[in-house]
């Protein structure tokens, strides 16, 4: 289908006869490779010459020297870039693995990879995956390879789809997702998306119609109290089930109830362990049916003081990273920038540093860039640069519908461009009248995420136009003077309510649009 995201790879191969169909007209995107297709497709790709003789192959205890492959085989084994089993076999109809074809690829372009470890789910840091976890660390940090939510797959079945987005990536072209709206609903992406709400366990006709990411809950779901972790299951297989069902992630957020100074550290410590187990999506005891797990989670409560919090909180994190250490943690809401909460976060960082979390939460302000650029500032002042969610957005209040809506685009936007890494709407249901008539905020808050969700790196081209790298193309949002290049010959777009323009309506004087060629 020219809508699947994978079909300019696989054009791209076709073109140049790296890899072909089946003789009938399909690819089979979703088959796997065997490694003597991947023989063939290396030596089309590496352009090298098929022997005549077979010299090398003959020196396998299961070679064939008359196959359509032998050729292929005998180029490789000459460049010393296949090598056989130990027991001195090829094993041609064996299926490629997806370990096996990234080291090959790797060996073919020269790359060393990378010894900077990128904490991938699945990949060990030991000595069984070292054969090939460097190649993992490399093509991530180079945009090479998308993780889906499980992690990468190491013993799976190469797909031939995933071959030729390699290639494609390899050779400096990017897979366009972006060929109208965007779209997070399936499991690959829903972790990458930056936008969430609130309360989309309670919004399910909103979540059907939005496609945010993240559900983040008002309330504390895990809160311990002394007891064990399997009382809270229930309530969290209500709440991950219910979000998942709507294709949406879920935060998992840690809380205390209690007198601190009876707690017993250890005991939290088996809660947390015990609750993100169940959730971790593993395989090992999980909750039933998980299909999203909860690789995001947070510890958070206003009744302590600095140093209590920051003793939790690195009880939280180490519990979390020793069960999976691909998950991340997400620091306590930062409310305010009051004297007296940065004095508090101030004497919480103090303690141990900022190496117990790895993403800020953040309330958002009504300035032009929801508070980003002020919460930069504490940070920066504390020499923490991490990523920062928004949380709490909403809508001006005290303005008409149309000004509300405008504003919410252009400081969402704003917000992205100044370094917030997510944004979290407050509630749907309250401002944006998700049932009945919808307030025009709603469809802004659509077209957001229809149009920039998903996007690699933001560009401020001023103050009045912004340029969104959305898998490869140049999603440009702009509401003043300030035009990209040639605009607007060759655009399409749609304003700030997601309406497509017409010839006619390029022009910002109406309020903000986003173009793309």
């Amino acid at each position: 289908s020219q809508d699947d995201p994978y079909c300019p790879a696989i054009e791209y191969v076709q073109s140049l006869k790296i890899m072909e169909g089946q003789g009938d007209g399909r690819f089979m995107p979703e088959a796997t490779l065997s490694r003597a297709e991947a023989a063939a497709v290396l030596v089309r790709y590496l352009n090298l010459d098929v022997p005549t003789t077979r010299d090398y192959i003959s020196k396998f205890a299961d070679a064939d020297t008359n196959t359509w492959y032998s050729g292929y085989f005998d180029a490789l084994i000459k460049k010393q870039i296949f090598e056989g089993y130990p027991d001195k076999t090829l094993r041609p109809g064996n299926t490629l693995n997806k370990a096996e074809w990234l080291k090959l690829f790797y060996v073919t372009q020269a790359r060393s990879g990378s010894n900077v470890e990128k904490h991938v789910a699945d990949v060990a840091i030991n000595v069984d995956t070292d054969w090939y976890r460097k190649y993992v660390n490399d093509a991530l940090e180079n945009n090479l390879l998308d993780l889906n939510a499980g992690g990468f797959g190491p013993s799976a079945g190469q797909k031939r789809k995933l071959v030729a987005d390699l290639i494609y990536r390899a050779d400096g072209k990017s897979v366009d997702f972006t060929a109208q709206a965007v779209t997070v609903n399936d499991k690959d992406a829903v972790y990458l998306s930056r936008f969430g709400t609130a309360d989309a366990h309670v919004t399910k006709e909103a979540s059907y119609d939005l496609n945010f990411g993240w559900n983040y809950p008002k309330n504390m779901t895990f809160v311990w109290s002394g007891g064990d972790a399997s009382a809270l299951y229930s309530k969290g297989d209500q709440l991950v089930g219910d979000t998942q069902d709507l294709g949406k992630a879920v935060v998992g957020r840690f809380g205390f109830s209690g007198s601190v100074s009876d707690a017993n550290q250890a005991d939290y410590l088996a809660f947390v362990k015990a609750i993100v187990e169940r959730y971790d999506g593993d395989g090992v005891s999980d909750m039933a049916n998980l299909t999203l797990p909860i690789k995001y989670w947070q510890f958070d409560d206003n009744n302590m003081d600095a140093a209590e919090y920051a003793e939790f909180m690195k009880l939280t994190y180490e519990g979390v990273k020793n069960m999976d250490s691909a998950a991340k943690v997400v620091q306590g809401e930062i409310l305010s920038l009051s004297t007296a909460g940065k004095e508090f976060w101030h004497s919480v960082y103090a303690q141990f540093g900022v190496d117990y979390f790895d993403i800020v939460m953040a309330k958002a302000t009504g300035s032009d860039d929801l508070g980003i650029g002020d919460y930069r500032t504490f940070l920066t002042g504390s020499n923490i640069n991490k990523p920062v969610w928004l949380f709490d957005v909403s809508v001006k209040s005290g303005v008409g519908e149309n000004e509300q809506a405008q504003d919410l685009f252009k400081r969402v936007v704003k917000a992205f461009g100044d370094g917030a890494d997510k944004v979290i709407y407050e509630s749907l249901d309250a401002s944006l009248s998700i049932v009945g008539d919808r307030k025009s905020a709603f469809f802004v808050y659509e077209a957001l995420i229809n149009y920039i969700d998903l996007f690699n790196s933001v560009v401020v081209k001023g103050t009045d136009m912004y340029e969104f790298n959305v898998g490869g193309r140049t999603m440009s949002v702009l509401w003043g003077a300030t035009m990209p290049a040639g605009f607007p010959t060759g655009y399409v777009g749609v304003n700030y309510l997601g309406d497509e323009l017409a010839d006619n309506q390029f022009t910002t004087t109406d309020g903000p649009v986003v173009v793309w060629k």
